[in-house]
């Protein structure tokens, strides 16, 4: 059992009770846990400086007002909206450097430029996405929580889960992938 609660925004955890509570009527018992994501955030970090480190990822100094605008710009031209890369080509020496200062920033997954992004989904079939069509996902965020997108991939990951039953609206969120 797994608690997701790193959205801090939309979290509600008064309502945790009455979930395990349905749960045990309707006779589903888990084996392990309850897991909480908010325990586990060392563990998120670790996993995007990693990405860091293999060039899987990279740092985003963007200012969220900045972020604003280039959706904006890009909408009037009738592009979806998508991060523009502005932080991918930073130095090293510039990315050390705005870290120093205590500059706010968050960790983007790198999306190949090339190719195609495929996943054989048990209800769809397989399912595919062309990289260039991606954006650049922030996977944890400026406050050093990570996003959905972080943290249930490394959970699933070392949980060793095999099947996951989600929304249809999480397709286009799962071009993600397993990063291992």
């Amino acid at each position: 059992m797994r608690i997701e609660d790193t959205d801090r925004e939309r979290l509600a955890p008064e309502s945790l009770p009455q979930i395990l509570e349905i749960l045990k009527f309707l006779g589903i018992v888990w084996d392990e846990g309850p897991y909480y994501q908010s325990e586990r955030l060392s563990l998120y970090q670790e996993f995007a400086k990693k990405l860091v480190d293999q060039r899987k990822a990279y740092f985003c100094f963007c200012t969220s007002e900045r972020l604003d605008q280039m959706r904006k710009e890009m909408q009037k031209k009738g592009l979806p909206p998508k991060y523009d890369r502005t932080c991918l080509g930073l130095l090293k020496e510039e990315i050390d450097k705005k870290i120093s200062a205590g500059a706010s920033h968050t960790v983007r997954l790198k999306i190949p430029d090339n190719g195609e992004t495929s996943w054989d989904d048990l209800v769809h079939g397989k399912i595919t996405f062309k990289n260039s069509d991606l954006d650049d996902q922030i996977l944890l965020k400026s406050d050093g929580w990570p996003t959905y997108h972080l943290a249930v991939v490394i959970d699933d990951y070392l949980m060793k889960i095999t099947h996951v039953l989600r929304g249809d609206e999480w397709i286009s969120s799962k071009n993600m992938g397993y990063l291992h």
